[in-house]
């Protein structure tokens, strides 16, 4: 088969044309085959080129996921599934990606740890349940978060207090609980929430509470009067957590 030119492309790659056919492919095939040098290729060289060629094309839509942001190696495994690569095409690419750089776990848990950390007000709970489920080793994910130790407990000082100053018409009981529920559900230990929490100073339970009761008078004073109107107002002030009303 007759190779009438080659023409160099974009990113590292070259059109192959031929006399029945063109190709777009890398220049490592091109070096391999030594085709920049040749009139001529048989057919069993030429289906090499084109397998090789295809190669070179799924290796690249692999490596274009990668190079998007760090991933870790079940991320690429899910991708390369959803592409229908033979398993051995798989452990080529992983190879190939982990000797170049591009695919390191133990980069791939520190990044991550650092970028939630830093980024958002995810706690080491719920950051280390989803490294977890990308099957990364754990006693890389505990050394890592541990460095963040101190870390986590001025975030979340900052997180108690901020939630704190939000509260305006519930008790101390209910707002905590309510506190340790959303804090737990980002990911700390309840037991670190708890302890922090009592720590940290909060508004003055009577004045909140006096500031509530009048809020209800005012509003259900509409409605009832005298006694009815007292138990009314404890009734609600009773479900806000104030129980000595």
């Amino acid at each position: 088969m007759k190779i009438e030119k080659i023409k160099k492309e974009k990113n590292g790659t070259y059109k192959l044309i031929m006399e029945n056919d063109e190709l777009i492919t890398s220049d490592d095939v091109i070096l391999k085959y030594n085709l920049l040098f040749k009139k001529d290729i048989d057919n069993d060289t030429y289906k090499k080129v084109k397998d090789e060629t295809v190669l070179f094309e799924e290796y690249n839509k692999v490596l274009k996921y990668v190079l998007k942001k760090m991933r870790s190696t079940k991320e690429v495994k899910i991708y390369m599934e959803k592409l229908n690569l033979s398993n051995k095409k798989q452990d080529l690419f992983l190879k190939k990606l982990q000797e170049k750089g591009f695919l390191n776990d133990e980069k791939f848990i520190k990044a991550y740890i650092s970028e939630k950390m830093n980024l958002s007000n995810d706690g080491p709970l719920k950051i280390k349940n989803y490294l977890e489920q990308q099957e990364l080793d754990s006693n890389i994910i505990d050394d890592t978060l541990n460095d963040y130790n101190d870390f986590v407990k001025e975030k979340l000082e900052k997180l108690i207090k901020k939630k704190k100053g939000q509260n305006k018409k519930y008790s101390e009981y209910i707002w905590k609980n309510k506190v340790v529920y959303y804090l737990e559900n980002l990911g700390y230990y309840k037991e670190m929430v708890e302890e922090m929490y009592d720590k940290i100073p909060s508004n003055k339970e009577d004045d909140l509470k006096e500031r509530e009761y009048q809020k209800l008078k005012k509003k259900l004073s509409i409605k009832y009067k005298g006694e009815e109107l007292e138990k009314q107002i404890k009734i609600r002030m009773y479900q806000k957590g104030f129980f000595d009303v």
